[in-house]
């Protein structure tokens, strides 16, 4: 986990912070008001960058990963599929979600939708 997911002080003034944390938390207000609002109406909302190359490419080279593995045959099934693959409980299955789960971007959404 980043050090910046356990700062509580000024953001600005985290010295271990990346340039796109920092700049996420500089346009966090806005973007997340927007993100909620558009969930609220519409079911989605999509941010462009929200979230740094390099998590980015973690997630899809952990998808890559997970996809290679065999799915649960307790998830083969009518409500499921029998083609489609479905991963449940993702915090548990890599520390690569864990820290996308806690990522300003995300977390702050979250927070804005449940309260």
């Amino acid at each position: 986990m980043s050090a910046c997911h356990e700062w509580v002080g000024d953001w600005g003034s985290h010295p271990h912070c990346s340039a796109g944390e920092l700049a996420w938390q500089g346009m966090a207000a806005a973007t997340t008001a927007a993100a909620v609002a558009g969930l609220r109406e519409r079911g989605y909302h999509i941010t462009p960058a929200a979230i740094p190359p390099a998590l980015c490419a973690e997630v899809i080279a952990e998808i890559h990963r997970m996809e290679q593995q065999r799915v649960p045959l307790s998830l083969r099934n009518p409500f499921n599929g029998f083609h489609t693959l479905r991963f449940h409980d993702l915090l548990n299955h890599g520390e690569v979600w864990q820290r996308l789960a806690i990522h300003p971007a995300i977390l702050g959404v979250a927070r804005g939708l449940l309260g």
